[in-house]
């Protein structure tokens, strides 16, 4: 059973025609909020303003179940390149991970016309809340659009257990509260020399093997925002995991973090951390008795 107000109750008990739409809240992670609504006019509810213009949500579907099983939807963003946000096109951020994360929430308005009632748009006379979740996944991103996967916090109990792994390598994350590095003062300022590509960054910082499975994040330049993972370094050169749109050009800035293998030498040698490598490299090895 969803609340509803006694407005809309008594709307959608008076078997007169009205009008409905879905409203969209999009919280990100840093706090900003998106306020987008399927309909042609702009729709004003709790005091807040749900845009028609810009950002068009669409193609959206939804899935609920009984259980434990996660509830999820497919949400579409589409727009031009004249949507910014981030001092960017909103597509264009979108790929930098500027939704990574976000907060969703999806309404559904009923109102008993499309009359604007308030300077500032149509105001419902009661909503009824559909779907709460989390963006997990982009499943498509074209030139004009960006297509979403929608989980439900359902999904955030989908964890192995036991909550302990008793396995060789560290089960800590880089970085993460166990592993308890700070990202920040790991990172190696670099200027990308002559000869770069889109998935090679020449570097003459680019120590042999320490930054493996590391993260390069773009400061200037046509990437700038853009984070990539590094496959490989050879001394001079950072191998990319998967290519940038743009091709790095000499001069281009980023900073360099170096990646973890989960081993305890990596972990000695190369973070000195030992303290808390929470991995059990020394369990017997399973044997067979004849």
């Amino acid at each position: 059973m969803k609340p509803a107000t006694t407005e809309l109750l008594e709307l959608l008990a008076s078997n007169r025609q009205f009008a409905c739409c879905d409203l969209f809240t999009i919280v990100r992670q840093n706090g900003d909020t998106m306020r987008l609504t399927t309909s042609d006019v702009p729709i004003y509810w709790n005091d807040s303003v749900f845009s028609c213009y810009g950002v068009q949500p669409s193609g959206v579907r939804y899935r609920i179940v009984t259980g434990l099983e996660a509830d999820e939807q497919t949400l579409m963003l589409s727009c031009d390149r004249a949507v910014v946000i981030d001092d960017k096109p909103f597509l264009d951020a979108v790929q930098s991970g500027a939704l990574d994360g976000a907060r969703v929430k999806r309404e559904r308005a009923y109102m008993e016309s499309w009359t604007m009632q308030t300077p500032s748009g149509a105001q419902p006379v009661g909503c009824i809340t559909l779907f709460t979740g989390f963006v997990s996944s982009i499943d498509s991103l074209t030139r004009t659009s960006a297509e979403f996967r929608v989980k439900s916090d359902l999904a955030l109990l989908d964890v192995s257990m036991p909550r302990n792994t008793w396995q060789a390598s560290c089960t800590h994350t880089l970085y993460d509260s166990g592993c308890g590095l700070d990202r920040a003062s790991w990172g190696s300022g670099g200027t990308a020399e002559a000869g770069s590509t889109d998935f090679i960054v020449n570097w003459s910082g680019a120590t042999s093997g320490y930054f493996w499975n590391g993260v390069v994040s773009f400061t200037s330049g046509l990437n700038t925002g853009l984070r990539r993972t590094i496959k490989n370094s050879n001394g001079y050169q950072l191998f990319l995991a998967y290519t940038l749109p743009f091709a790095v050009a000499e001069g281009d800035t980023f900073v360099a973090y170096p990646g973890c293998d989960h081993t305890m030498s990596a972990c000695a040698v190369r973070f000195s951390n030992l303290d808390n490598y929470r991995g059990y490299p020394f369990i017997p090895a399973v044997e067979t008795a004849i």
